[in-house]
């Protein structure tokens, strides 16, 4: 018997999709010799995203949670 997947996971915030799609997308067809290489690529990118936008999808999630925390 095959179980259906759901269509997102209760541990995976949309945030953290948001996240996975910017670093997929920055590393997607590179061949990194070092691992070093690999980390100072992944640091750059997120150094790169504006701080507004991290703030914003995290007050999503709490709105979409139900909760009145925001970061």
């Amino acid at each position: 018997m095959v179980m259906p997947q759901p269509p997102y996971s209760p541990d995976f915030a949309p945030c953290e999709s948001f996240l996975f799609q910017k670093l997929k997308l920055a590393v997607k067809g590179h061949h990194f010799e070092f691992t070093e290489d690999i980390q100072r690529n992944v640091t750059q990118v997120l150094n790169d995203i504006p701080q507004g936008v991290f703030q914003e999808c995290y007050k999503q999630r709490h709105v979409c949670a139900g909760t009145r925390d925001v970061l």
